[in-house]
């Protein structure tokens, strides 16, 4: 049997959304009826919802997926404090800056 996104999310009380990044992640395998239908076998969704599928309250609180030698790469790749940098001058538009080039030199009018 095959079951379509919105039955899967139902039957695994999720969103469509969630079901179609479990799909996208490989977790859930499917099968592509058309461009743009896809279905997942009723066995496929058997066999996650026995093995792979694990409930919040049996992960621990502080459980990481990471091996530890990958928390210190990661701690190493840590980037330190960052450099306070200079504050710019407040200039007014065009005063002291030699990048405003004059095309016309002002003449005193009497």
């Amino acid at each position: 049997m095959l079951l379509t996104l919105p039955e899967v999310a139902e039957r695994l009380r999720l969103s469509v959304r969630s079901v179609r990044r479990l799909t996208a992640s490989g977790v859930l395998p499917i099968i592509r009826v058309s461009p743009r239908r896809v279905v997942v076998p009723l066995a496929a969704l058997e066999r996650y919802q026995e093995h792979g599928w694990q409930s919040a309250k049996q992960v621990p609180a502080m459980s990481s997926s990471y091996r530890p030698a990958e928390l210190e790469y990661f701690a190493a790749c840590r980037p330190g404090p960052r450099k306070q940098m200079p504050k710019p001058s407040k200039l007014k538009s065009g005063e002291n800056s030699g990048s405003v080039i004059h095309l016309v030199e002002r003449t005193s009018r009497r």
